[in-house]
């Protein structure tokens, strides 16, 4: 606000802004800062998934849309990106104060309707997987579920994590799109008819088809053509028609169409009834031994990259600033001696420079030095490697 007030000619002189500064111990940061925030905004509207933003799943996501461009649609020869928005009002804020030429371009390479949050992110994602019915219960709720399973994955694996698995999240997201518009379409439909809940169910359905199939969807198909192939249309539909019956006889004991979508039996009820995948459903499928290969080298080049951006990292930093690290670490009986070593090399940059793995162990080292107090930061390292250059 007080930028936006400088740019357009306001005196600033005499304005003061009042501040609130909690100085909070490393070792209790993590845990302490979110509870704070949260306190701290209980008067406004901050939602569960604020919170869980600034997460590495977040962060990677995020790099993700604003480099990897989607292959044109049939007819066009632009190429466009999916904005992923991992902080509320992102989208609008970056297009804040560009000038009409700059924002026009802006919106050809993130068009608004690729655009997408962190609770439509969970959605298509968890409407794939057995807790599908939270979709039903809430973007909120739904998003609780799923950050605590990403983080569980996340700490086994964050190697799964990568582009391949960030195509097929768009790819999840076209199929979505796609459902909303099949199931209205249906002649069962009605307007207001529990679209929401229909779109869940169906999906839903699909994912159990072609589990029991012994396949999977081949979401890179769906990326490279950016739409819902025809045959994988005739297979929504079929499932829509299944889903509508499942929602609309609900179980016993219960009355209230959306609450039985909410409930773990209606799962039960929908993978219960068998979906008859149309002919040349093949088209859009990939065997398990396909699938497999697809996850191991994405996780091999996910674990490439990783390497190189850690290096980078350590580059940016400087020589001085792993010189003081490894000083500290000597005085204050820190770091192994293979840590020790690996400094020793980085404190020579730019003549000698750590390797790939060199460099993660550098940076887990910091992350390590920082819970325990060491005085280096890296966030300001890159901040003064950054104003240096």
């Amino acid at each position: 606000s007080i930028y936006a007030a400088y740019k357009k000619g306001v005196d600033l002189s005499r304005v003061f802004v009042q501040m609130k500064l909690s100085i909070v111990s490393p070792d209790v940061a993590k845990d302490l800062v979110p509870k704070i925030s949260r306190s701290a905004n209980s008067q406004n509207k901050v939602s569960d998934a604020d919170f869980f933003s600034n997460h590495p799943f977040h962060v990677r996501i995020e790099g993700f849309s604003r480099r990897l461009f989607a292959p044109p649609q049939e007819g066009s020869f632009i190429q466009t990106k999916w904005f992923y928005e991992r902080a509320r009002g992102q989208y609008r804020d970056q297009q804040a104060y560009l000038s009409a030429a700059r924002k026009k371009q802006f919106k050809q390479e993130y068009p608004q309707q690729q655009v997408f949050t962190k609770t439509d992110l969970a959605k298509y994602l968890m409407v794939w997987t057995e807790k599908g019915y939270f979709a039903n219960r809430g973007a909120q709720k739904n998003f609780a579920e799923f950050a605590k399973t990403v983080t569980e994955d996340w700490e086994k694996d964050e190697l799964q994590f990568n582009e391949h698995y960030f195509r097929a999240l768009v790819a999840k997201k076209i199929v979505f799109n796609a459902t909303e518009r099949i199931v209205t379409s249906r002649p069962w439909y009605e307007t207001g008819g529990y679209r929401a809940q229909h779109v869940v169910l169906t999906i839903g359905a699909l994912a159990n088809a072609v589990e029991d199939s012994g396949r999977f969807v081949d979401f890179e198909t769906i990326w490279n053509s950016q739409s819902v192939p025809p045959v994988l249309v005739e297979a929504l539909a079929c499932c829509a028609d299944v889903a509508h019956e499942v929602l609309m006889n609900p179980g016993q004991g219960y009355r209230n169409i959306s609450e039985w979508a909410k409930q773990p039996q209606c799962w039960v009820k929908l993978r219960e009834n068998s979906v008859p995948l149309p002919e040349g459903i093949e088209e859009v499928l990939t065997n398990p031994n396909d699938e497999r290969e697809a996850r191991s080298k994405a996780k091999r080049d996910q674990a490439e990259l990783n390497g190189i951006e850690a290096k980078a990292q350590v580059v940016s930093m400087g020589a001085d600033f792993w010189g003081d690290v490894l000083a500290w670490c000597e005085a204050n009986g820190e770091a192994t001696e293979k840590e020790r070593g690996i400094l020793k090399t980085a404190k020579k940059l730019p003549s000698t420079i750590p390797s790939d793995r060199q460099s993660k162990v550098l940076l887990d080292l910091m992350r390590r030095l920082e819970r325990i107090g060491c005085p280096h930061r890296m966030g300001r390292a890159r901040r003064k490697g950054r104003r240096a250059r």
